[in-house]
């Protein structure tokens, strides 16, 4: 049975594209957590 390259594509784009928004929704969500915390100014 041979698949054709184009229906293939398809496929993994279904997969990628979802995956790929829901690395960068997490990335940009997680930011605030590795950025220094601002200095107190009372020292």
């Amino acid at each position: 049975m041979k698949s054709s390259p184009i229906k293939a594509m398809v496929f993994w784009l279904a997969v990628i594209l979802p995956l790929g928004w829901g690395v960068y929704k997490s990335a940009t969500k997680s930011l605030p957590l590795f950025q220094q915390a601002p200095a107190s100014a009372g020292r």
